[in-house]
């Protein structure tokens, strides 16, 4: 796996004084490569990164480079028509304190046709508090061994993170 430099902006960008109104102040870049000023306050209702258009998606592809801290979308998507083309939802989050390891995962079942996954990515979206849209960045990407699929097959993807 390799973060990009969003995830330790985002990390970094958690750490503030207690009970303060002072807001964390960082640039992320998007999937489409465009730079962002993100604001964490101290009340998480007012903050891009805890609203309920904020979370965690996944999505797999056929890309075969090697990640860099540079790459800010997956490198090539499926295009079978299917639920495997799109991000999806994060459902599983765990914290194994005893091995300090962060889970997230979620479950995803192909529609449509068939294929070779190569790359995982995640994604976290954020509202914009100035535009009102939501934005997609990456949190990071992984080549994984391939896996082949076929429709309606089930895919577990889960990573672990530790630290």
């Amino acid at each position: 796996m390799v973060a990009n430099d969003n995830l330790g902006i985002l990390m970094a960008g958690i750490f503030k004084p207690v009970n303060s109104n002072d807001k964390s102040v960082f640039g992320i870049i998007d999937i489409s490569g465009v730079s962002h000023e993100m604001k964490m306050y101290g009340r998480p209702l007012s903050s891009n990164m805890f609203n309920e258009n904020s979370g965690t998606f996944a999505q797999v592809g056929k890309g075969a480079s090697t990640p860099t801290r540079q790459d800010f979308n997956i490198e090539n998507p499926f295009t079978n028509g299917g639920v495997e083309d799109s991000r999806q939802n994060t459902n599983l989050f765990g914290y194994n304190s005893g091995l300090g390891l962060i889970t997230i995962g979620t479950q995803i079942s192909p529609t449509t046709g068939s294929g070779t996954i190569k790359e995982v990515c995640k994604f976290h979206n954020f509202l914009s508090n100035t535009t009102g849209t939501v934005l997609v960045f990456l949190i990071y990407r992984d080549l994984i061994s391939d896996v082949t699929f076929v429709a309606s097959e089930s895919i577990d993807l889960s990573h672990e993170v530790l630290i």
